[in-house]
């Protein structure tokens, strides 16, 4: 057998330029797709920046206490976790600060107090907790591109959502003219989600959606390269337990998804695995949440019913005084759904579908614990994100169109990435640009959060009574422990909240408990304290919260006393004139202390009294009545006839049975129970 060697033929050169050519392609390919990757990250973390330039960075690092709406009231909880539950391996436990006594934790959403306790090891306090209540909303647009990306959608598209992300935290409600239009722009202002609504004290709300974003785009992820399942449903877990509400829609959005996928019957082992593992791994809060949410109270919100107000404003404040900018929104948006539909977008297209459930979630909620309110963050997200699909589908085209109408001695894909980056620049800058200089009133409410209730700046815009809040809080550290009922109003804002005396329990180590709290939802004695504490506050001063009960004005002080010594309550605190004649007048309070006005503003001093023949316990006067509990309307509870025009709210069997039991004088020493003989 013999071989033969024959020399290597010579590569000829067009074959020669061909493979040169190959790789100078796909080097420049390559080139462009790192710049492009470049650019996206350089825009995302901008839009990061953006929103947290809004928020006073330099206040987030000051050990102050953050006051400022519900969030001066939410520092309570993640250091009572600490020091009280964790150390028993508990999330939840009974707590006396509050309402009387209520189940805290049990009912309000751990993750983000485990998150404060969790920095604390390595930050002041005051300083992890304001860390916490940012994350949400500073992390939201990176959030959202990585939703994006979890997608799939086609580039620059999930650029732009995250630009879309900072134009809905920029949302401040409605404006212009218009019947019920201030109604309207609070009640958006405090649906959840957007800047405005975590300064009032919604951070859970936004946590849950930076975390829900991210799990949809790793659900999406997952089902489409079937690895890493671990890491959605881990993120479900975690938006559970953040808010259950942003829960139901990412549930719903991550079903949406599965439908939509390439191929849903395949994947639908590996869907319903991470959602099992998910739930699995919240089990230890949600099981006793829903064992025990017949305890809860409800505050009956009453269901918006203006539907096409809502859903299509004629005006918002997302850039500015531009009028048109919310039809140009929902224009846009509409553009993308079509563009979507026609080119078989699947991301395009389930952002359309989930878009246009929440809308109808939005309409056809009941009234529930839940307000139908807290689902229109969703629809307002889904034409942002939708606005966004249908420039991205404009830039590509643009981008994709211009080799032919530029010269240039280069591939016609550097002509599209320089742009396509171009073009995605210029949105960026004016975007971003426009979002922060048009913040308005959010920078004063951010200043006023973060510089704390211990804020004294001489050069703060408006200056804090703390001073004046200290002196109160001291004088309590020295009373023996108890319960204290107090005076509300709008003035108490000066201390930093309407809500500041809430946080007695924090400032006196529990020695003083406030008997209203924060987490109304979370008490069966809610809607007893605001019924009591509206006959002893002067006019205006009481907030009655919850819908659905016959409130009680100054003129029968005398019963609110009574009301105080049936809740156990020790000290009540008053500075409105006529609380405190009437207070004078009645024997059963003992002054004792007051303390003095520092600024010259309401609330001007304290008048500090002792509640006679108020105990925690105490023996019957009277045998218990056995009584039927059935559910009516308001009138119907309170025996007496229903006012014409107004809409009466139904309360459930055992609240319609008990409040007007509490709103009988009469009928106090004789308690009620549901069985016996």
């Amino acid at each position: 057998m013999s071989t033969s060697v024959h020399p290597p033929v010579p590569e000829s050169p067009s074959r020669r330029v061909s493979a040169a050519s190959s790789v100078v392609d796909s080097s420049t390919s390559n080139k462009t797709r790192d710049w492009g990757s470049i650019l996206s990250t350089l825009v995302v973390v901008a839009s990061c920046l953006t929103v947290l330039a809004a928020l006073h960075p330099e206040l987030l690092l000051k050990s102050t206490t953050a006051s400022g709406g519900d969030m001066g009231a939410h520092v309570w909880f993640p250091a009572y976790l600490r020091d009280h539950l964790l150390g028993q391996f508990r999330v939840a436990g009974w707590a006396p600060d509050w309402f009387a006594g209520f189940p805290a934790g049990q009912f309000y959403f751990p993750l983000p107090a485990l998150a404060v306790v969790f920095l604390d090891f390595a930050l002041p306090y005051n300083v992890a907790f304001k860390f916490v209540t940012v994350i949400g909303v500073v992390m939201m647009p990176a959030a959202a591109y990585a939703f994006g990306r979890g997608l799939r959608a086609p580039r620059p598209t999930p650029t732009l959502f995250s630009l879309a992300t900072v134009l809905f935290l920029f949302f401040k409600g409605a404006s212009g003219p218009g019947p019920n239009i201030q109604t309207i722009a609070f009640n958006q202002g405090i649906m959840g989600g957007t800047l405005r609504s975590t300064l009032a004290g919604e951070f859970s709300f936004s946590i849950a959606i930076a975390l829900a974003l991210v799990f949809l785009g790793a659900f999406a992820s997952a089902l489409d390269r079937r690895t890493r399942a671990w890491i959605p449903a881990l993120l479900l877990a975690a938006t559970v337990m953040s808010h259950i509400v942003v829960a139901i829609f990412a549930v719903v959005a991550a079903l949406v998804i599965w439908a939509t996928a390439k191929r849903p019957l395949k994947s639908f082992g590996l869907s319903a695995a991470i959602g099992g593992v998910g739930a699995l791994l919240t089990a230890f809060w949600t099981l006793p949440l829903l064992a025990t949410f017949g305890y809860t109270a409800n505050m009956r919100y009453e269901k918006i019913t203006d539907y096409w107000v809502y859903l299509f404003p004629r005006e918002g404040s997302w850039v500015g005084p531009f009028p048109p900018f919310a039809w140009c929104l929902l224009s846009l948006a509409a553009i993308g759904a079509i563009s979507g539909a026609v080119l078989r977008r699947r991301s395009t297209i389930a952002i359309t579908v989930i878009t246009v459930i929440f809308g109808f979630v939005f309409i056809l909620w009941p009234e529930l614990h839940a307000w139908n309110l807290r689902f229109l963050p969703f629809w307002y997200f889904g034409l942002g994100l939708l606005a966004a699909c249908a420039v991205g589908e404009g830039v590509r085209a643009l981008a994709e169109a211009a080799p032919r109408f530029i010269p240039s001695q280069h591939d016609a894909k550097f002509v599209t990435a320089v742009v396509m980056s171009s073009v995605l620049i210029a949105i960026s800058v004016f975007t971003l640009a426009r979002a922060f200089s048009t913040r308005g009133f959010l920078d004063f409410w951010a200043e006023w959060n973060f510089s704390g209730y211990e804020d004294t700046r001489s050069d703060a815009t408006r200056a804090k009574a703390w001073p004046e809040f200290e002196a109160l809080i001291n004088e309590m550290k020295t009373l023996p422990p108890g319960r204290a009922i107090w005076e509300g109003g709008g003035s108490l804002d000066n201390y930093g909240t309407p809500l500041a005396l809430e946080l007695l329990p924090y400032f006196t180590k529990g020695r003083i408990q406030s008997v209203e709290g924060l987490y109304f939802e979370s008490a069966a004695t809610t809607p007893y304290h605001f019924m009591g504490v509206s006959p002893i506050s002067g006019p205006s001063n009481a907030s009655n919260p919850v819908r659905g009960l016959d409130y009680r004005h100054i003129e029968d002080f005398s019963l609110g006393v009574r009301w105080m010594q049936v809740m156990g309550e020790n000290y009540y605190l008053a500075y409105s004139d006529a609380a405190l004649a009437a207070a004078a007048a009645d024997e059963r309070l003992t002054l004792l202390a007051t303390t003095k006005d520092t600024d010259g503003q309401e609330p001007k001093g304290w008048s500090i009294y002792r509640v006679s023949g108020s105990r925690l316990v105490e023996g019957l006067s009277a045998e218990p009545v056995v009584a039927e509990a059935s559910s009516g309307k308001q009138s119907d509870c309170f025996d007496r006839e229903p006012v014409e025009g107004v809409r009466s709210p139904k309360l459930e069997a055992w609240e319609c049975m008990s409040v007007g039991w509490f709103n009988d004088p009469s009928a106090l020493d004789r308690p009620l129970v549901v069985d016996g003989p």
